[in-house]
């Protein structure tokens, strides 16, 4: 609790703009990492980061009610449900730890802030299997690429 009460405190200090991406170290009285993606991604973005990150996850909850509706004999199916099961399990995790956010290098003048493409994969791989999803109904034969 004690890694969580000083990013608590750079949050009082700027809460509409946060601190800046990869500043948290520097407005904060120890440079540790607090452990949580989430508080992390809030004290360094502000609101309006964490309003722009509530879109995100909304649009992401939208589009995994689609996949989970979609037929059981979908071909794509299995890949969906794994699909979902990994960003659920990203956004477990980023209640414990700052890595699936970015990759936190602490060093003695701060830290260096490099984020992770987990997200990013996470969200493109939605996308093209919800577009799969749709374009082909569970029952379209293989097309053949040769005329």
């Amino acid at each position: 609790m004690e890694l969580r009460r000083w990013p608590v405190e750079v949050i009082q200090h700027h809460p509409v703009t946060g601190c800046g991406l990869g500043c948290l170290g520097k407005s904060a009285t120890t440079y540790l990492s607090p452990h949580s993606a989430y508080l992390q991604f809030y004290a360094d973005m502000g609101l309006i980061g964490a309003l722009a990150l509530l879109c995100a996850l909304v649009i992401g909850g939208r589009m995994a009610v689609d996949l989970m509706k979609a037929a059981r004999s979908h071909p794509w199916y299995g890949f969906a449900v794994g699909l979902l099961a990994a960003a659920v399990a990203v956004g477990v995790h980023g209640l414990f730890e700052g890595a699936p956010a970015g990759i936190i290098a602490e060093t003695e003048n701060g830290y260096f802030y490099i984020v992770s493409p987990v997200v990013a994969i996470l969200a493109g791989l939605f996308v093209r299997t919800r577009r799969l999803m749709e374009e082909s109904t569970p029952f379209d034969p293989p097309v053949s690429l040769e005329p």
